[in-house]
């Protein structure tokens, strides 16, 4: 009986041992990739891949806000790390800059042409002939431009919509907690995965919608730092090898305000499309009240930071 009981308490820790491995594969691929996908980090990586530097210099070079710029030094999370007051690459990040430039080069090298009728061409050849089709077109143009912008309006409501649909999920999983007045371990790690899910649906948004890129850039920022909370909640549950953690009453009230200026922040960035007459007309309106809305959410993560005790995550 003894040797069984062993066995078995073996055979559960290796299967522990296995799943959190495949969520540190999971959560590194993701980190890496999502860093990889905007141009500006991939920026600062290459300038990092060849020497440190500060967070001066690095702004210097760029010529970006200050906001702006630690948005993405937040979104490189452990690619980079910081060395007194310079930044540097981590291993993560020397090993993502490895990967990217091998396929820059192999992008470089490979001949840019193309086979018709079994005979090549350059794809220089193209030009003129492409020019001259462009110019026959010209009066369809304008037709084509503007089915152009009616698919990326609709591809915008379509992440407004899914974007709506992670936010609910996450207001479910705080009405949990505040019902039970215990933060579940499996709650807060859906926050953790619904918020990035957002993450990287608002960088869609912002290349769709540019005009008002810097109000989603704010909305992903807020997010960003509820994000980290819930992040840091887990690693807490986890560290004590327990499922839930109760809450007292202090930590019980900054995470209800909290909950309800995420719900506002969906009513005005992710509002329900079906509920609005012409979502195309109200944008502007709606998207006037993101900075207060996001200027409120702040603060109520940074309360619920305070009664819990979380450190404050590494950013300048």
């Amino acid at each position: 009986m003894y040797l069984w009981k062993s066995f078995f308490s073996k055979k559960v820790i290796i299967r522990l041992s296995f799943y959190n491995l495949m969520d540190y594969e999971e959560d590194t691929y993701t980190t890496i990739f999502r860093a990889l996908k905007h141009p500006i980090r991939r920026k600062i990586l290459h300038m990092l891949d060849e020497a440190p530097l500060t967070y001066t210099d690095i702004l210097n070079k760029l010529c970006v806000e200050t906001g702006f710029l630690n948005y993405h030094l937040e979104s490189l999370n452990n690619l980079i790390k910081k060395e007194g007051n310079r930044y540097q690459l981590s291993d993560i990040g020397r090993a993502s800059m490895h990967l990217t430039t091998r396929l820059e080069n192999k992008v470089e090298q490979e001949p840019r042409s193309f086979i018709f009728l079994n005979k090549k061409y350059s794809v220089t050849q193209l030009f003129v002939p492409v020019t001259l089709i462009l110019l026959i077109f010209s009066g369809s143009s304008y037709l084509y431009i503007r089915a152009i912008r009616a698919e990326q309006y609709s591809n915008l409501e379509y992440e407004i919509i899914l974007c709506r649909a992670s936010m609910n999920i996450i207001l479910e999983k705080y009405n949990n907690s505040l019902s039970n007045n215990f933060i579940d371990i499996g709650d807060i790690r859906s926050v953790v995965k619904e918020t990035e899910k957002i993450s990287v649906r608002l960088e869609t948004i912002m290349f769709l919608d540019k005009k008002n890129a810097n109000e989603w850039m704010h909305i992903s920022i807020a997010l960003n730092k509820v994000n980290n909370i819930a992040s840091t909640l887990e690693d807490n549950i986890r560290s004590s090898n327990l499922l839930q953690i109760n809450m007292n009453n202090i930590q019980h009230i900054k995470i209800a305000y909290m909950r309800d200026d995420l719900n506002e922040l969906k009513n005005y960035a992710f509002p329900d499309l079906n509920e609005i007459d012409n979502y195309e007309l109200n944008r502007m309106t709606l998207l006037k009240q993101i900075i207060e809305v996001v200027t409120k959410l702040e603060k109520s993560a940074e309360n619920v930071r305070s009664a819990f005790n979380l450190p404050i995550p590494f950013i300048i």
